[in-house]
């Protein structure tokens, strides 16, 4: 019985990658969006590093497991207090927002035929005949209620 020889893959050199770019490109400052990270990112640490300092996590999955672990312990972590970037942030994240949201004008005035004859009867709108693509009486109530919310209702029940 001949013996079965392990056979390598050959490695292959790949020449058309510049290695040094590639080093650069994992090395360069990241993009960020928000003014007071930006303001306050120091290029001389590291992305990990610049994030503990403002009291924010580098890896979401890591803070939770010690957090857990923390509190099976009943062991009080000392880098508790949050600092003064990661209060702005979720003052930020609090502020309510305006939508942008918008219906087509059609679709706006189907809505708003809809809502001046039927009134809350959703029932009675699916079987409208101007239902052409056959909503359902639940599609609509969703539409609706979408509509209601948003400035453009106004201004079309106004017609």
């Amino acid at each position: 019985m001949p013996l079965t020889v392990k056979r390598h893959k050959k490695r292959k050199v790949t020449r058309s990658t510049n290695k040094k770019r590639i080093r650069r490109k994992l090395t360069k400052i990241p993009n960020v969006k928000s003014k007071e990270i930006s303001e306050v990112w120091d290029n001389r640490k590291s992305a990990k590093k610049n994030l503990s300092d403002m009291g924010l996590s580098y890896d979401p999955n890591f803070t939770v497991r010690r957090s857990i672990k923390c509190d099976n312990k009943q062991i009080k972590n000392s880098k508790s207090v949050k600092s003064e970037i990661a209060k702005l942030l979720e003052k930020k994240a609090k502020t309510p927002r305006m939508t942008k949201l918008k219906f087509p004008n059609a679709q706006a005035m189907y809505y708003t035929y809809l809502i001046k004859k039927y009134a809350d009867d959703y029932k009675a709108m699916a079987k409208d005949p101007k239902n052409i693509y056959q909503e359902t009486w639940k599609q609509i109530r969703k539409r609706i209620l979408q509509f209601k919310k948003l400035e453009q209702y106004k201004k079309f029940m106004q017609i």
